[in-house]
């Protein structure tokens, strides 16, 4: 892990025959988990339920492997010994940092570059800012479905639907950050865009904003009712509560 095969430029991804001898080697382990589960039993006795669950999280994991080891041999997320902080100081390369993150298809320990700044003492990873991972230990892939979760139920009911449904582990504080952060940049756009309506009507968007009808209906269908301090002021049907 982190070199290269001869042939292929630094940081790279193998292509053409490598590429096809991993599907291969992944299906061929997928069967093989299969045909092991099923030979514990026959199948009149079979418990499709179980298996179907079963077969799932071992091919889960074992994507979830091939990802994690394709990531963590790509390094030219290495740039250099030193690169621009937003601050306006310079980050230093201190080493290969890993970090676990939620994905569909599981945990993944990723190592990436981490770059630190003298100025203002804050670190960051190129390859989470491009993987966009940089807010949250979840992936794009989880964050999605805990926004998607977290617009129909309570964010304890979300944790427990992406258990149940997906097989991913998210907490309930992790629901409620992830929502409310998501409910707050979608706010921010949403706002940005009623100053521009503004300057083609004013009436459309009054300044007690966001308890007008106009943002209380975007509010609503971002669902951002389900915090705590937000459901106090918009109803889910887009109806303000004062």
């Amino acid at each position: 892990m982190g070199g290269c095969p001869t042939g292929t430029a630094p940081g790279s991804f193998p292509r053409g025959g490598r590429k096809r001898g991993l599907q291969t080697d992944l299906q061929n382990e997928i069967v093989q988990e299969i045909e092991d589960l099923l030979a514990r039993q026959s199948i009149a006795d079979l418990d499709l339920e179980a298996l179907e669950m079963a077969a799932r999280c071992q091919a889960l994991r074992l994507a979830a492997r091939a990802l994690e080891q394709r990531l963590n041999t790509d390094t030219s997320d290495y740039v250099g010994p030193e690169l621009p902080c937003p601050c306006g100081g310079v980050a230093r390369y201190h080493g290969r940092h890993g970090k676990t993150f939620e994905s569909v298809l599981g945990p993944l320990h990723l190592k990436r570059a981490y770059y630190d700044c003298g100025r203002c003492h804050q670190g960051f990873c190129p390859r989470d800012r491009a993987l966009k991972l940089e807010s949250f230990s979840l992936t794009p892939g989880v964050l999605r479905m805990t926004a998607s979760a977290a617009a129909l139920v309570s964010f304890e009911e979300s944790s427990g639907l992406l258990h149940e449904l997906a097989g991913v582990e998210v907490s309930v504080k992790q629901v409620e950050r992830a929502a409310e952060a998501l409910g707050a940049e979608i706010a921010v756009d949403e706002r940005q865009d009623a100053i521009a309506l503004t300057k083609v009507d004013p009436h459309l968007c009054s300044d007690d904003w966001p308890t007008n009808r106009f943002t209380a209906n975007v509010l609503s269908a971002v669902c951002l009712c389900f915090s705590p301090s937000w459901g106090r002021r918009v109803g889910c049907n887009g109806d303000v509560n004062r």
